[in-house]
């Protein structure tokens, strides 16, 4: 099986490197599937949470390197962080799954989940912590079936605009909360039109 785990909000949030290294061991393809570009930072950063290349993961992929080798004409923030537009940005994990036949994606954002339909083929698994491994478990359960099929279950989380919300409730990005739908797309949860943050949190 190929799976792949986001790193912010993920593998940083909730100590998966030794189930990762258990299902690399037994011969499965783990992936990184992140938005920053990969760099000595990266690799840092990951071995800090326990994640070693050729250890409990086989490849890095980043959604930023993937359009940088497309030509795609990236922008950085104040802070040195990817952007494009929200569209374009939102919908790159589902291709990326798509093109390298990722069975399940373990991400913990809201803004991802309607690119992973019931006609993707692969799994969108939203993090939650007290669930993950049980999700995971069951995923494993469903490939190691000697029936002629595979019958995979898949749930599909989506997130809608909610009208009765404080609309002016500020998110921790500094940004208001309907600022982050698009309201020329029927107010589909496409972030922060202004930083792109992706999902809205409320401001303590």
């Amino acid at each position: 099986m190929r799976i792949a785990f986001d790193i912010h909000g993920v593998i940083d949030t909730l100590d998966l490197s030794k189930l990762a290294k258990k299902l690399y061991d037994e011969g499965h393809i783990i992936y990184i599937l992140t938005s920053m570009h990969w760099s000595d930072e990266a690799e840092a950063y990951l071995l800090e949470y326990g994640f070693k290349k050729d250890f409990n993961f086989s490849l890095y992929i980043s959604v930023a390197d993937y359009h940088k080798e497309l030509g795609t004409k990236i922008h950085y923030d104040e802070r040195g962080r990817p952007r494009l537009d929200p569209e374009t940005w939102n919908a790159t994990k589902g291709q990326i799954c798509y093109d390298y036949f990722i069975d399940a994606l373990v991400d913990d954002s809201n803004v991802y989940a309607k690119y992973f339909d019931s006609d993707h083929p692969t799994m969108y698994i939203k993090f939650n912590k007290d669930t993950i491994l049980k999700d995971i478990d069951d995923l494993l359960e469903m490939h190691m079936t000697k029936e002629p099929y595979i019958e995979i279950k898949k749930v599909v989380y989506l997130i809608k605009w909610n009208a009765n919300y404080d609309q002016d409730a500020i998110c921790t990005c500094g940004h208001d909360y309907k600022g982050h739908f698009n309201k020329y797309e029927g107010m589909a949860p496409d972030g922060c039109a202004k930083c792109q943050c992706g999902t809205f949190k409320l401001k303590q």
